[in-house]
């Protein structure tokens, strides 16, 4: 029994301490950016539409405290990505939204 005490003292002591990374998470700004680049290129790349855009809604809407600036360039866009009809038009509106996405500078760490 004591032979097992050893062994499970660490094991334990190592469990409560941890053995994660130091570093934080990261900001939900750079995070939300990254989901919407994310949807927006499968979008641009596939062309689909309909309800698969309402994934963009929410990491668009995070932008309105981040970026305000780029959420007022993108929801327009957003309104004419919903309204479209057909492969190339997503494509070519889903493909404009991404474009200003990478122009945008880079969120502060």
């Amino acid at each position: 029994m004591r032979v097992l005490s050893w062994f499970f003292v660490p094991v334990v002591m190592m469990g409560l301490v941890g053995c994660g990374s130091s570093a934080g998470p990261e900001s939900s700004e750079s995070t939300s950016l990254a989901s919407l680049k994310q949807h927006l290129k499968l979008h641009a790349e596939t062309g689909e539409g309909g309800s698969g855009l309402e994934e963009i809604r929410a990491p668009l809407e995070e932008l309105k405290e981040s970026d305000p600036a780029l959420y007022e360039e993108l929801a327009p866009l957003y309104e004419k990505l919903n309204k479209a009809n057909g492969v190339a038009q997503v494509k070519k509106i889903a493909g404009e939204m991404l474009a200003k996405v990478d122009q945008a500078p880079a969120p502060a760490p």
